[in-house]
């Protein structure tokens, strides 16, 4: 049965000294299946459980891989997925899809992940579509958990930093935006394809629902996801 499981291991021997003890433990875990990232983020109970691992069945979109952070998404759910031993191998890219990775659920900075424990991936396609979904920034902020992980569209950002000259930095930063009255965080990725382009004064934006603590934040992952440089 699955469980934390303790055990004292003692060597007696008559050729040492002492007895030598020695604690064991281990973690006997369960993989549970559920069909796709909306039925696995109501596994989500606020309490991490070290003895259940969740094998998702159906197909996930990879709206962004980067570097061992994926970002993946169903038609209603998103989630950040975490190889952190780099354990699928070939790695998985942008646009791809797949299904059968098997994890551990875990909040990052507030934000659930889902932590690669099995190297397993399963009937993976390439060059897939994924659509955003464009929200109002007031609904984006008041409603989050629904768009958590998944790719959306902002429209009408107005960046009040951009002067004609300021420029998006090669590191990610916060940058302070506005949409219809709304506040909220544009937090861009490091070394995008944007970086070093002159920041726009309003754009439509589309990027990954990213969640930092307390702050709800859209991360446009390409030059492609800024209008301005669409055109």
């Amino acid at each position: 049965a699955k469980g934390n499981y303790t055990s004292k291991l003692t060597n007696t021997s008559p050729d040492i000294a002492a007895p030598i003890e020695v604690n064991i433990s281990a973690i006997d875990y369960a993989i549970e299946e559920v069909t796709n990232i909306t039925a696995l983020r109501a596994k989500w109970t606020g309490a991490i459980d070290a003895t259940t691992y969740y094998k998702i069945t159906g197909e996930s979109l990879i709206s962004f891989a980067n570097g061992k952070n994926y970002y993946m998404q169903d038609a209603q759910s998103g989630l950040l997925v975490y190889d952190v031993n780099t354990m699928i191998s070939p790695a998985l890219a942008t646009f791809d899809g797949v299904s059968g990775i098997v994890g551990k659920l875990e909040l990052y900075n507030a934000m659930l992940e889902l932590i690669i424990t099995n190297p397993a991936a399963e009937n993976i396609t390439h060059n897939n579509t994924i659509a955003p979904v464009t929200v109002a920034a007031d609904d984006y902020i008041t409603n989050f958990n629904q768009y958590e992980g998944r790719l959306v569209k902002i429209e009408n950002v107005a960046f009040p930093t951009a002067n004609g000259t300021a420029t998006f930095k090669t590191s990610a930063e916060n940058l302070n935006v506005n949409s219809n009255g709304q506040d909220f965080i544009i937090r861009t990725f490091a070394n995008t394809n944007y970086a070093n382009e002159i920041i726009p004064t309003t754009s439509d934006v589309t990027g990954v629902a990213v969640l930092f603590n307390s702050t709800k934040q859209l991360s446009p992952r390409f030059k492609a996801d800024i209008s301005t440089f669409a055109t």
